[in-house]
């Protein structure tokens, strides 16, 4: 219990060896958390083309962007996320 570290390298052997039984938002959530931002953004952004009415997807993916420093679409992801956020509450 504690061992970051260790959890991120089990995690990055994973990765390598079952892709396939991950979601494309988890693969793009676990590289985001290892740091992999523009690998990240692109499976959030292929997350969001299979479920375009989750914004869990769009928020991830403006989080990565504002970590590679693209501010202006990370604020439109963002937005996005907000959007269908508040769409689900009608």
């Amino acid at each position: 219990l504690g061992d970051f570290e260790g959890g991120i390298d089990y995690i990055r052997q994973g990765i390598k060896q079952i892709p396939q039984f991950l979601t494309p938002l988890q693969y793009a959530v676990i590289n985001d958390k290892l740091g992999n931002f523009n690998t990240a953004i692109k499976f959030f952004n292929f997350a969001s083309q299979i479920e375009p009415d989750d914004p869990e997807s769009y928020y991830g993916e403006g989080i990565a962007m504002y970590r590679t420093g693209n501010y202006s679409k990370a604020l439109e992801s963002v937005k996005k996320s907000l959007e269908l956020i508040e769409n689900a509450k009608k």
